[in-house]
């Protein structure tokens, strides 16, 4: 087992969002460590809401570095909503049958039960919020991302001088361009 004090420290940046609500939408999910940023992804879909592409981006990288016993997350999100949820709601509305506090069956409940999974199995990864559109770095690439708009993505990584590196990437051909969404790559 490897010790809290030595693992890497890397940043997980996380957005997702929709047109119309419901609408044609994505996510992004960037992590930085320092300048080099180690993994980025996109994804769409043509119909979808704003919170279940917040909670899609989360769930990425539960479910791609949950066992990464070498790393210590921190997982920023600008959805408070998820923040809220995954640190604090979710054990009440597994407590309470799935059923929020107004005893209505919580929205998303295919998405929150496999947050909640992940959750109970995964000791190194944290959730913060951070302010949407304020020019955080890391989550102004997750939101270029989630937007599929690689102009402002390429734009941010120039502009701040970042590595393209990339090494967290579980992409099997190395010529993928991540860009794409995962209906394009499972193609």
């Amino acid at each position: 087992m490897v010790n809290y004090m030595e693992k890497q420290e890397v940043n997980f940046y996380t957005d997702g969002g929709c047109s119309g609500n419901p609408g044609p939408g994505g996510y992004g999910v960037v992590c930085l460590d320092g300048k080099d940023i180690l993994y980025a992804i996109s994804y769409q879909e043509e119909f979808t809401t704003n919170n279940r592409m917040e909670l899609k981006a989360i769930l990425n990288v539960f479910e791609n570095f949950k066992d990464r016993e070498d790393l210590k997350i921190t997982l920023y999100s600008d959805s408070a909503y998820c923040v809220n949820m995954l640190n604090d709601w979710i054990w009440k509305w597994a407590l309470n049958d799935w059923c929020n506090s107004k005893g209505k069956e919580v929205e998303n409940i295919d998405l929150v039960q496999k947050a909640y999974k992940l959750l109970k199995s995964t000791t190194n990864i944290r959730i913060v919020h951070v302010k949407g559109h304020n020019g955080l770095v890391g989550n102004e690439l997750a939101d270029a991302l989630a937007t599929n708009n690689m102009v402002k993505y390429k734009t941010l990584v120039k502009k701040n001088a970042l590595e393209e590196d990339y090494r967290f990437s579980y992409v099997e051909d190395p010529t993928w361009s991540f860009i794409q969404s995962v209906d394009d790559r499972e193609a």
